[in-house]
């Protein structure tokens, strides 16, 4: 007899544990998808510098994409930021352009490409690693 008791304690302390990890589990899962969700994300400039002195390019954009920082804030170091972005997008197609020999798209993007480098000052040395990229 006390064996059994000992089992039934056992399996509802398991079932306490394993109902406790299932709530843990499910709000991490809900905090994650609000975070993917949710409006109003803005990134600071320190967080772009760190993005693009890493070479993430490809999150740079999802990053530009996604900052919801009012019109009158999109000024200083984020333009630079946003142009950065801008002539990463415009290299690589151009990249890809060239590749299928679509030259006049080509051309598109390469006037792109000129039009955002106009842009960066701070960051030029981007221009050259973002061409190395792409054996520009």
């Amino acid at each position: 007899m006390k064996t059994s008791k000992i089992g039934q304690v056992l399996l509802w302390i398991m079932a306490a544990v394993l109902s406790v990890s299932l709530f843990l589990l499910g709000s991490l899962a809900y905090e994650e998808i609000c975070m993917y969700t949710v409006s109003g994300i803005t990134y600071d400039d320190d967080y772009y510098e760190y993005t693009i002195d890493d070479g993430n390019y490809v999150h740079l954009l999802y990053m530009l994409e996604n900052d919801q920082r009012s019109e009158d804030k999109k000024a200083g170091l984020y333009e630079e930021f946003a142009a950065i972005g801008g002539y990463y997008k415009a290299a690589s197609l151009y990249h890809a352009y060239m590749a299928v020999e679509d030259t006049d798209s080509a051309a598109i993007q390469k006037g792109l490409m000129e039009r955002y480098k106009e842009n960066i000052k701070e960051y030029e040395e981007h221009i050259d690693l973002i061409n190395a990229l792409f054996d520009l």
